[in-house]
C-alpha cells in the first residue's frame, strides 16, 4: 500500500437510530397495509451489493493488513 494517498473528509452526519426508523416503518407499513418505501426487488439488491461487497473485502483482505 505503499504510496497510496486517500483523502480525508468528515461529512456532517444527523443523529438518528437508522435502525429504530426502519424498524418503525416497517411496523406501521405493516399495520397500516401500506406500500413499502423500499420495494422487494429493491431490497434483494440491495442485499446482493452487500454480498458482493463482503466477497471483495474477503478475496482482498490481505491488501487492508
Amino acid at each position: 500500500m505503499q504510496g497510496m494517498v486517500l483523502d480525508h473528509i468528515n461529512p456532517e452526519v444527523p443523529k438518528i437510530n437508522a435502525l429504530r426508523d426502519e424498524l418503525e416503518h416497517f411496523i406501521n407499513t405493516v399495520r397500516n397495509n401500506t406500500p413499502a418505501t423500499v420495494s422487494s426487488s429493491d431490497g434483494r439488491r440491495a442485499i446482493m451489493v452487500a454480498g458482493k461487497i463482503a466477497e471483495e473485502i474477503a478475496a482482498n483482505a490481505a491488501l487492508l493488513e
